[in-house]
């Protein structure tokens, strides 16, 4: 919290290292920013449901949240048998994503209160996550996936940790 306080959310953000998945409210700019570690060793789910915007670190607690109706994502069950996992973004349900590795994601009140029409907010990479890259035979085989289809003091992991369109 003092790295947020002394330099704001994303320079804090960029200078952490280490395994992490987290939120973090700006009251200030009034924005709630998703990061994930440059190596992708936490997860961390997020998308709109029924009730408004909801993370976790992992899809259970999403799946709980009152009103949850999002149906099974057809490309991403395409990914599951092709290759044996979802890869980000996508995740087994259609409208949550996962946030990719050495990503950030900053989503002003009002967006988060919205559910969306888009396939998924505008997400950036931290400027010291460049120096990770994937394999050419990574990236093809992500390509060839996605092609299969044409059409910060709670837990994550709890289903309350989302913005209520309800208040």
């Amino acid at each position: 919290l003092a790295a947020f306080t002394a330099w704001g959310v994303r320079k804090g953000i960029e200078k952490l290292s280490g395994m992490f998945a987290l939120a973090v409210w700006d009251h200030k700019e009034r924005a709630l920013t998703l990061a994930r570690d440059r190596f992708g060793e936490k997860p961390l789910y997020y998308g709109w449901v029924e009730a408004g915007f909801a993370f976790a670190s992992t899809l259970g607690p999403i799946a709980a949240t009152p009103g949850f109706a999002n149906p099974v994502d057809p490309q991403a069950v395409a990914c599951l048998m092709a290759r044996a996992y979802v890869p980000a973004p996508l995740s087994i349900y259609r409208g949550i994503f996962k946030l990719p590795p050495g990503c950030l994601l900053t989503l002003p009140a009002d967006a988060a209160l919205a559910p969306r029409d888009v396939p998924h907010p505008a997400v950036e990479r931290t400027s010291r996550s460049s120096s990770v890259s994937r394999s050419p035979a990574s990236r093809s085989r992500a390509i060839r996936c996605s092609r299969t289809q044409s059409s910060v003091g709670r837990s994550m992991s709890t289903p309350h940790a989302r913005f209520s369109r309800r208040r």
